[in-house]
């Protein structure tokens, strides 16, 4: 587990930190540093980590769901936050058959309108839809 996160966490700060993507009209929509350290710290979800080749492409197919404001005072300044989904496909080594997981992403805004993309580490980000033994999409990009 730890040869797999020290690789993600390198793919991620070489390819996907500090970029900038779009869902839709969500522009222009940031990706941190605190983010790859919370991959760093708390990723003990072994799915989260193997999507990150293909993150960059899952979050910006994700599907809008809603917005809210925020819910309590936060030191983000975060004031509203987007909700979207999206769906993954993970191979089981050992079965060599695919997963299909539904994917939770938020995006908050802050009151300057600039949108961050961020790891929630407390919320369940993957959820099992079904297993299948067909490929509908593939990624080349390989951290294992």
């Amino acid at each position: 587990m730890e040869e797999i996160r020290e690789k993600a966490v390198s793919y991620f700060a070489k390819n996907i930190q500090g970029k900038t993507f779009d869902i839709g009209k969500f522009k222009n929509i940031r990706i941190n540093r605190r983010t790859r350290d919370k991959y760093k710290t708390f990723s003990a979800d072994k799915r989260k980590l193997l999507i990150v080749p293909v993150l960059l492409n899952v979050l910006k197919t994700s599907i809008y769901k809603n917005s809210s404001p925020k819910y309590k005072e936060r030191r983000d300044k975060m004031t509203q936050f987007h909700y979207f989904t999206n769906k993954v496909l993970i191979q089981n080594i050992e079965t060599k058959k695919f997963n299909e997981y539904k994917v939770y992403i938020t995006v908050g805004e802050d009151k300057q309108g600039k949108l961050f993309w961020d790891l929630d580490e407390n919320k369940k980000p993957l959820e099992t839809l079904h297993q299948t033994n067909d490929v509908f999409s593939k990624s080349n990009n390989s951290i294992i």
